[in-house]
């Protein structure tokens, strides 16, 4: 189907779709935006004109309201937008409880167009919470409310073939519910969330489309970094990026913003080329300061880019790459020394001291007490195996693998 020229054109061609429940073309047919059927949407009740073609059913409701909303959007309307959506939203939910529609040979036909009025629903509600000056986010979480009902409509689906089942909409459901917990600063919720589709199984998994598995993975990624469980952070964090199509950059920058954040602190560093490429380059530094082990450019790129990593949330998490470039520091003072020395796994605390020193740290944080403590810490975190003789004034280190890889 093209676009309408008309909006009479359109509702019947929606229509036609309805009844033959062909969801996804009914989608892509709604998401077309014809500037001329949209601008006489304002002069027609949509939903009356459907009605009178669609008797006892909730579809002329949906997408009557769903179209006022739309209209209503592009006149930046957003709060006639945002109660049209819940309109649209609320009589989709009673349209899906009809049992002709439960019962349905292919329960999954209307999926397309749940996810598209419940994605338009989520975005009206952050943009009119963004515009009230109490800042409550009282449309947000009415929103998450709404979405986890359509979430308990998809898993409670009992149609065994997994291709016909309402399960499809389900990551889709879960990815829009991870932006508003985000949103709202409450990501805890969003575990009861992963415990479902890992109680599903692979196999159902991979039933999904890529771009929501895509999604699912980049939230999974900064929940598990936020936890601190880095190695599982990574994992779903290059999933997303690797399977990113090419063609949405910024999507491929927004994964690889928190990816090189767990790979800094785990002690592992991207190629200059990759940065570049994406235009990523307050890594660049961060990256040169840990890995040559210099704690003043660590701490200038930090102060430096503290606004830009403060809104990305990873400024804090950042600060914990602070003891890998500790460790490097020592362990270059310690390869540096021993290349003129015959003594092995000793290395004189003066010595990391001076390294201190030359990165130009002042003396609050280069005397013997501030070194022995960044020392101790080392050795707690197993960056550094060994023990501290306080009476030599030295750090004595193990024969074999001495400065274990982070990570």
């Amino acid at each position: 189907f093209r676009a309408p020229m008309h909006i009479q054109d359109l509702l019947n061609a929606l229509v036609d779709l309805l009844e033959q429940c062909n969801g996804q073309e009914a989608a892509q047919l709604l998401k077309s935006n014809d500037q001329q059927w949209l601008m006489s949407i304002g002069n027609m009740d949509c939903r009356q004109y459907m009605r009178s073609q669609m008797r006892d059913s909730h579809w002329p409701d949906a997408i009557g309201s769903y179209l006022k909303a739309v209209y209503h959007e592009s006149r930046q309307d957003y709060t006639e937008a945002l109660d049209a959506c819940l309109q649209a939203v609320t009589a989709l939910r009673r349209q899906w409880s009809e049992p002709a529609e439960r019962d349905h040979a292919r329960p999954n036909w209307s999926v397309p167009l749940m996810s598209m009025l419940i994605s338009k629903y989520r975005t009206l509600a952050t943009i009119v919470d963004n515009r009230t000056p109490s800042g409550d986010n009282e449309h947000s979480t009415k929103a998450c409310n709404l979405l986890r009902q359509f979430f308990s409509d998809c898993q409670g689906d009992r149609t065994s073939n997994l291709d016909l089942s309402r399960k499809q909409g389900t990551l889709y459901v879960i990815n829009n519910l991870f932006k508003i917990y985000f949103r709202l600063n409450n990501v805890r919720l969003g575990k009861a969330l992963i415990n479902s589709v890992e109680a599903d199984g692979t196999n159902t998994f991979e039933k999904y489309k890529m771009s929501q598995k895509v999604t699912y993975n980049y939230y999974l990624g900064r929940i598990n970094m936020f936890d601190g469980n880095y190695q599982k952070a990574e994992t779903h964090l290059q999933y997303a990026f690797e399977n990113c199509h090419r063609q949405y950059i910024k999507n491929k920058i927004r994964i690889l913003i928190y990816l090189l954040t767990v790979q800094l602190v785990a002690g592992r560093y991207p190629k200059q080329q990759l940065l570049s490429k994406y235009g990523l380059n307050q890594f660049a530094q961060l990256c040169r300061a840990c890995r040559t082990g210099n704690i003043r450019l660590f701490e200038e790129t930090m102060a430096r880019g503290q606004e830009w990593f403060i809104k990305r949330g990873i400024y804090v998490i950042l600060q914990r790459a602070k003891i890998i470039c500790y460790r490097n520091l020592v362990f270059n003072t310690y390869r540096f020394v021993n290349s003129f020395s015959d003594i092995n796994c000793r290395l004189k605390i003066e010595h990391v001291q001076e390294a201190l020193k030359i990165c130009g740290l002042g003396e609050d944080e280069t005397d013997l007490e501030e070194v022995e403590c960044i020392l101790a810490n080392l050795i707690y975190g197993n960056y550094i195996k060994g023990y501290i003789s306080h009476s030599m004034r030295m750090l004595v280190v193990a024969k074999a693998n001495p400065f274990p890889k982070p990570g």
